[in-house]
């Protein structure tokens, strides 16, 4: 039963939010079906001096701009409807970009400097943001998405289109398949990376994909269909 503050890997399983009975007949449906798997994302700590940290995600791990808005999300009284939003303005006026170094799949370090930067298994997060709308829990990878060379004036033109998955389309915006990543930044800066909206380690870290590594009644393939639909009628 779908009982978050923001529901959102229900709704990447394809589970209706707020709606317990159907809710029971998605179970049912899926009790009927074989199990199935799907990836995990391994976080571990990676800076020299770090404490060890070692933890899970099954959803998404936000690194830049959407780390900084589910910190202060978490600390909101306001209605799980809305805080995500509520947090994305007030943190807008004061942001710059961050000044990342990155190394994918074992590949040498290369620099960027970006607003946003998040590691996505199933795509869907902040209350139905689409960050990443092709993403698969089981496709035995991840996607990196990245908002490069764009400052406050475009995020507040990015982040209205992510609830339809339309930002994708516009420059700057990139997404890369990936297995791991390690991740810290330039200039000594702090920042605290969160995994399905729980605060995880400092930076640097390294998200790796664990394939196949949760068991779930869930019917995937009928989420695949409604996906094809939907990108068809785009």
């Amino acid at each position: 039963m779908p009982a978050g503050s923001g529901n959102d890997f229900a709704r990447a399983l394809g589970l209706s939010v707020n709606d317990p009975e159907e809710s029971t007949r998605a179970l049912l449906h899926a009790l009927s079906r074989p199990v199935v798997t799907i990836d995990a994302i391994e976080v571990t700590s990676a800076g020299e001096n770090a404490l060890p940290h070692r933890s899970l995600a099954l959803g998404n791990v936000n690194l830049g701009f959407d780390a900084i808005v589910n910190a202060r999300a978490n600390s909101s009284r306001a209605s799980h409807t809305v805080r995500y939003t509520t947090a994305v303005l007030r943190e807008l006026p004061t942001f710059t970009p961050l000044p990342y170094w990155l190394e994918i799949d074992g590949g040498e370090r290369f620099e960027i400097d970006a607003p946003l930067l998040s590691l996505c298994s199933s795509g869907v997060y902040g209350g139905g943001m689409q960050m990443v709308p092709n993403a698969r829990i089981d496709d035995g990878q991840l996607e990196l998405l990245s908002v490069e060379g764009r400052g406050r004036r475009d995020l507040l033109r990015f982040f209205p289109r992510v609830f339809k998955g339309t930002h994708t389309e516009l420059e700057g915006v990139r997404i890369r398949p990936v297995r791991e990543v390690t991740v810290g930044l330039r200039h000594g800066r702090s920042l605290r990376a969160y995994a399905d909206g729980e605060a995880r380690s400092l930076l640097p870290l390294t998200a790796r994909v664990l394939p196949g590594a949760v068991r779930l009644l869930a019917d995937l393939s009928a989420l695949r269909g409604e996906r094809a639909v939907d990108g068809g009628a785009k």
